[in-house]
């Protein structure tokens, strides 16, 4: 796809967790996408280049609107400069850019992410979900604590429309209260030992990416279907 630099007005932002913001922008000049592809954002005075590069949240069928889930690091260019931000703000994005897509594969289609990796999973459902795909969809998702968790309410909506998905979320430092799994992303997935076969998606920190792409090779999964975006 073309790439698109332009104007983008900051219409709505909504705490989703500890230091986890959803924003979202009308876009002055359209940028048609991919679900799982990122955009980068312009952070006045950031070094060593003054782009940030955050994956879109929201599906491809509003290209003059999307969602960016972003965790505020403090001190940080980029996370001052958004923690700053108010509904009206003029911001420039551009893209998009990325080949971490969904594969058009029979599956079934697995991801794994910690924190804001979510992000391009999210995409990817949104837009199953919308052509009624019937494939099997399996999600791991992590965070460290109850205040870091987000997502729960969107995926429950996903649940309900795909057929095939099953997700579990997981805290690897849990209260007594936490229902889902009791642990990390990776404990989860050699706990319950998931068939390997179909596509692989590993998006997250780098520790989790690199772990779980050890692990599915120790397993026999082909370096082709195992699909990667660090952050």
């Amino acid at each position: 796809m073309n790439q698109v630099a332009t104007e983008a007005v900051l219409v709505c932002q909504e705490t989703l967790a500890a230091e986890t913001v959803a924003y979202t922008f009308e876009l002055a000049t359209p940028m048609p996408f991919q679900a799982g592809q990122f955009v980068e954002l312009a952070v006045p005075g950031a070094l060593p280049r003054p782009e940030r590069a955050y994956s879109i949240w929201s599906g491809p069928t509003e290209p003059s609107r999307l969602t960016l889930v972003v965790k505020l690091i403090r001190g940080g260019a980029a996370g001052e400069y958004l923690r700053a931000a108010r509904v009206g703000d003029r911001m420039h994005l551009r893209g998009p850019f990325g080949h971490f897509v969904m594969r058009d594969t029979a599956g079934p289609h697995n991801f794994v992410a910690t924190g804001t990796g979510l992000a391009p999973f999210h995409s990817m459902l949104a837009e199953a979900a919308r052509g009624g795909d019937r494939r099997r969809f399996r999600v791991w998702f992590g965070v460290r604590e109850a205040a870091d968790d987000f997502g729960g309410a969107a995926l429950a909506r996903l649940e309900g429309v795909l057929p095939a998905l099953s997700v579990t979320r997981c805290l690897s430092r849990p209260g007594s209260e936490w229902a889902g799994f009791r642990g990390r992303v990776t404990e989860a997935l050699v706990a319950q030992a998931p068939a390997l076969e179909g596509e692989w998606y590993l998006c997250g920190s780098g520790p989790m990416v690199d772990e779980v792409r050890a692990w599915l090779r120790g397993r026999g999964v082909a370096p082709n279907a195992v699909h990667v975006e660090k952050y």
